[in-house]
């Protein structure tokens, strides 16, 4: 699966603006519920060889997450982890390339820190397409040492 198989299944849900519910604009382009995931707030899609996971909550809106690209730290040492994050730095510039491909320009390139950087994204870096009040985000994903590196593409 390349970012370029993720971005043509999902680029169809953050544009279908008809349907409000993130779960009908999933199945109303073609993805398929494979079923909820026990503890409720997460349910699993799949269209073709792409799957993903949706998670919503209360006080948040819906969103659904394919990971595109996973590697775990061959060591727990924080120190180990630099080639990494600069391995996953260079992988986030290329799928933002080949999803602008598809997409156009992002309306956005941010790190975390950054001024324009959503409050509701959890990320190093994000790339967004925003269409309305819903938007489709490749994000490089490290939430703390010793836990994997991810490329994942997201739609809100």
């Amino acid at each position: 699966m390349t970012i370029t198989d993720v971005v043509d299944r999902l680029s169809p849900v953050a544009r279908s603006t008809g349907v409000a519910a993130l779960d009908e604009r999933l199945a109303s382009v073609g993805w398929h519920e494979k079923g909820p995931v026990p503890g409720g707030s997460r349910r699993t899609w799949a269209f073709g060889a792409v799957s993903g996971t949706q998670y919503s909550s209360s006080d948040r809106m819906s969103f659904m997450e394919v990971t595109v690209d996973i590697r775990d730290p061959e060591s727990a040492d924080p120190e180990d982890e630099g080639p990494f994050y600069e391995e996953f730095e260079r992988k986030f510039h290329s799928a933002v390339t080949e999803a602008a491909e598809i997409l156009g320009p992002p309306s956005f390139v941010a790190t975390y820190g950054d001024q324009d950087f959503p409050d509701d994204m959890d990320a190093v870096m994000v790339a967004g397409w925003r269409d309305g009040g819903s938007g489709l985000f490749i994000c490089f994903k490290h939430e703390d040492s010793g836990v994997p590196f991810r490329i994942t593409a997201v739609v809100t």
